[in-house]
């Protein structure tokens, strides 16, 4: 299970990071489908360039970043990210930022929002509504018992 800290953890903002979707889902598929490690990852980046950054230090910013938000996350997030399809992938790579971002949290939270419908998304935790229902397709291949399994609050 995942446990969310973001909420324990002090304000800092890091709108300034991008979504970094296409850098995130390499990652993903190092660690995934190569067994990479972060180690591995980081030697990469130096060494050859992974994120065909336009500097070393953009290159080691966006790999932070991408650190920061794959040690957020399980191994069975990371499994369960690499096998949906891209557009799953964009909204988990916005679950992933909300993991590591207070402000991106806080912002993202729906669920004191003027929304009176039902989601049709649903976490064990009062502070999560995802807005999945703007997403119908993405909805579908979300089985229903994910966020329970996957997500959790910090006791």
């Amino acid at each position: 299970m995942i446990q969310i800290k973001i909420l324990q953890e002090r304000y800092s903002c890091r709108t300034k990071d991008l979504f970094w979707y296409k850098e995130m889902r390499l990652a993903v598929e190092l660690i995934v489908k190569e067994k990479k490690t972060l180690a591995d990852i980081r030697w990469l980046s130096e060494q050859t360039n992974l994120y065909n950054a336009a500097s070393s230090s953009r290159a080691n910013e966006i790999r932070v970043v991408i650190a920061r938000r794959i040690n957020a996350v399980n191994d069975n997030f990371l499994e369960f990210y690499h096998n949906q399809t891209m557009d799953v992938q964009k909204i988990l790579t916005v679950i992933m930022i909300m993991l590591t971002d207070r402000t991106f949290f806080e912002f993202m939270n729906l669920s004191k929002s003027a929304y009176s419908y039902p989601a049709p998304f649903s976490c064990p935790h009062p502070s999560i509504s995802l807005p999945v229902h703007l997403f119908p397709e993405a909805h579908e291949s979300i089985p229903k018992y994910h966020c329970h399994e996957v997500l959790s609050p910090q006791q």
